[in-house]
């Protein structure tokens, strides 16, 4: 069963609303099916867990008790994640804006970027 980051986290947390029920899930996937997170859930645990050794290892050990497998996404899936990914940039409210350090402009990110699938080159970031 594949499990989101906020579950690890209400339970390494101990959050005061969702600690029992996130922790029972856990068991009962962990003891049912198995439980398989992918690379952003792993990066997000182990971005949760920054700045101290210890804890990062805890987390870790927190994983390998539950059984916890790292299912790696295939090629495929990552360009189609990468595609919406680029169609979230683009129409967000506030984007995410670059500013040229030839002219000053502020373009959007992915504007900048890409134009009609090339790099474009007539600014430089």
């Amino acid at each position: 069963m594949a499990v989101d980051t906020n579950v690890f986290l209400d339970t390494l947390l101990g959050d005061n609303e969702f600690f029992n029920y996130s922790s029972r899930c856990l068991a009962l996937a962990s003891e049912v099916e198995g439980i398989i997170v992918c690379e952003p859930v792993y990066a997000k645990l182990m971005a949760s867990a920054e700045g101290s050794g210890n804890i990062k290892k805890k987390v870790i050990d927190f994983l390998k008790s539950l059984g916890v497998m790292l299912s790696p996404s295939s090629k495929e899936a990552l360009e189609v994640a990468g595609d919406a990914y680029s169609r979230y940039v683009i129409v967000r409210v506030d984007g995410v804006y670059v500013e040229c350090s030839s002219c000053g402009e502020r373009r959007n990110y992915m504007q900048q970027m890409w134009t009609d699938g090339e790099m474009e080159t007539a600014h430089s970031l």
